[in-house]
């Protein structure tokens, strides 16, 4: 993979990064930063190269970390909305019950855009 860059970096001469998984002698898994820049002669041809190797395993696994996360909380949220519309639902069904039954709405849905006009029992006696 290096020569096969270090070529590519030869025949465009720019410089080049990019992110890989090596794998150390010890044949340990790195996630690294590999960076390479020309060295050039004074015509400007390029003549070998720089390159840093930078190990960023950590920020790898934090940023899967991370992604887990919001995984786990996009769930719970589209899990929390749902539950919080089908409350809503119930609730206007028991308004829409009690005002049949002449006993006005039991719960505000302002919010909802829709308006409460009449006030419940516990409301009067308040």
């Amino acid at each position: 993979m290096i020569k096969t860059l270090f070529d590519s970096l030869v025949g465009q001469g720019l410089p080049f990064e990019r992110e890989a998984r090596l794998i150390r002698k010890n044949q340990t898994r790195i996630w690294a930063v590999i960076s390479l820049s020309p060295l050039r002669d004074e015509k400007g041809k390029v003549q070998s190269a720089v390159g840093i190797f930078l190990d960023i395993s950590d920020r790898k696994g934090a940023e899967e970390a991370l992604s887990r996360n919001m995984d786990e909380l996009t769930r719970f949220n589209r899990a929390t909305v749902s539950r919080e519309l089908r409350m809503i639902e119930l609730k206007k069904e028991v308004n829409d019950l009690n005002i049949r039954l002449g006993e006005g709405k039991r719960y505000p849905l302002k919010f909802t855009g829709e308006e409460s006009g009449e006030e419940n029992d516990q409301t009067k006696e308040e």
